[in-house]
């Protein structure tokens, strides 16, 4: 399976209210992230959505995360997000009708 790396910058216009001084990555921009680049790897894959997603740690800004992928079943694809000390987030990714390789 693929690896990710993101890193979202602090000048990130949806991080200017959230939080001041202290910039959180939003949950909802790291899934879309997630799943745009599981998505652009496999593009006959057709997600239903996050079955699962546990947010363990605020991921800053600057920070950056490695997201590994593994296949679960046909139709089920776990993720972490983390670096060398930190899980910041996992979770699956559902798909329908799908045989994922």
């Amino acid at each position: 399976m693929s690896k990710l790396n993101i890193c979202f910058p602090q000048d990130h216009p949806a991080l200017a209210g959230h939080f001041p001084g202290n910039p959180i990555i939003p949950g909802v921009m790291l899934l879309e992230e997630i799943l745009e680049h599981f998505q652009r790897q496999h593009p006959d894959a057709n997600a239903s959505g996050f079955s699962s997603v546990k947010f363990l740690r605020p991921l800053k800004a600057e920070h950056t995360t490695c997201v590994e992928f593994k296949v679960i079943n046909d139709n089920k694809v776990k993720f972490i997000c983390a670096d060398s000390s930190d899980i910041f987030a996992q979770g699956e990714i559902k798909f329908s009708n799908q045989t994922l390789d």
